[in-house]
């Protein structure tokens, strides 16, 4: 009897063993069912986070420039380029002339302006300035272009139209040969100039 005994026992112990097993296998296929969706959602969210992140630092900066653009330095800036052309009568010009009409115009301009060509100058530099910054901006991945362009790309185009020559004398006379280049490629991508050659 102590055998029929015994053997009871190992049964017990061999079925007890195997649900104990069944119950185990069904808990790891539990675990890594979860485990093979939360995986990939967790890679999936901080994927997401960090393209949020990424977004709201780019629109920041971009916030950041077009505030610097409406500052006081630059108030000043444009304030003096407005002041240069206030009292001037262009309803006589063309909406398109070449590059080299605009450049005489703007010459013609500076050289009869009460305001000193120092000042004028420094106001054109500024602006270009701002702009080769706004870019450097863009093309480093730190400001947004479409905030960018949205906010002051009108003004950077219409700048790059009327001062290219301007910009280019004062590169020349300065012998900075960066002055104004991120100020041509901001002002392209807000549509460029539209000039006859």
């Amino acid at each position: 009897m102590k055998n029929s005994d015994e053997d009871i026992t190992n049964r017990t112990e061999i079925v007890e063993t195997s649900n104990h097993r069944s119950n185990l296998s069904v808990w790891v296929q539990v675990t890594q069912i979860f485990a093979n969706i939360a995986v990939p959602m967790t890679i999936v969210l901080g994927v997401a986070g960090l393209m949020l992140q990424s977004w709201t630092s780019k629109a920041e900066a971009s916030r950041d420039q077009v505030a610097s653009f409406y500052g006081s330095q630059m108030m000043e800036a444009r304030a003096t380029l407005i002041e240069l052309w206030i009292d001037r009568d262009l309803s006589n010009y063309s909406r398109v002339m070449s590059r080299k009409a605009i450049d005489a115009l703007v010459d013609r301009v500076v050289l009869t302006s009460a305001i000193p060509r120092s000042d004028i100058d420094r106001s054109v530099i500024e602006i270009a300035l701002y702009f080769d910054r706004a870019e450097a901006c863009i093309e480093t991945g730190i400001c947004a272009a479409e905030e960018l362009i949205t906010q002051v790309g009108n003004y950077a185009r219409d700048f790059q139209c009327t001062y290219a020559g301007r910009i280019d004398k004062i590169r020349t006379r300065s012998l900075t040969p960066t002055l104004g280049v991120g100020t041509e490629s901001f002002a392209q991508r807000a549509g460029g100039c539209r000039s006859n050659s």
